[in-house]
């Protein structure tokens, strides 16, 4: 048996590739399907959470607590621009979106205040820590 020829070589990749394609379609979908059942559980449980004034739950299979997730946006981009215009770098307000990181050092540095046009929007989220040997992915 020799060297496949090349006809024989590009069918195999587009074959495998095929096979690739179809296997991430079905993962995307499941992961899809995974995912929002986590999420509908996780809002459960932040609510009763909620509801009880706690902070989280200690289980047998694990122990969940609430933390804040916070995204800015601009809401003035009128506001913002002439704030930027006032900064020795303002690149570094910039990611893809406004610089959480940087806009949290400048709150500090401003008694809690915002840069001028930034709106922040927070989000309360149900984090949960599995016991050891609870989560096959440990």
């Amino acid at each position: 048996m020799g060297t496949p020829d090349t006809d024989t070589l590009v069918q195999v990749f587009v074959r495998i590739r095929a096979a690739r394609k179809t296997l991430k379609a079905k993962y995307t979908d499941e992961d899809a399907t995974l995912n929002g059942k986590l999420k509908m559980v996780e809002v459960e449980l932040l609510r009763r959470a909620q509801d009880q004034g706690v902070e989280g739950f200690k289980t047998k299979y694990g122990t969940t607590y609430i933390s804040e997730d916070v995204h800015a946006s601009v809401g003035d981009n009128d506001a913002f621009v002439e704030f930027l215009e006032t900064q020795e770098n303002p690149y570094v307000f910039f990611e893809n979106r406004p610089s959480l990181k940087t806009i949290k050092e400048y709150q500090r540095d401003h008694e809690g205040a915002a840069p001028p046009g930034i709106r922040l929007f927070r989000e309360n989220r149900m984090r949960v820590l599995a016991k050891k040997g609870e989560d096959d992915n440990e």
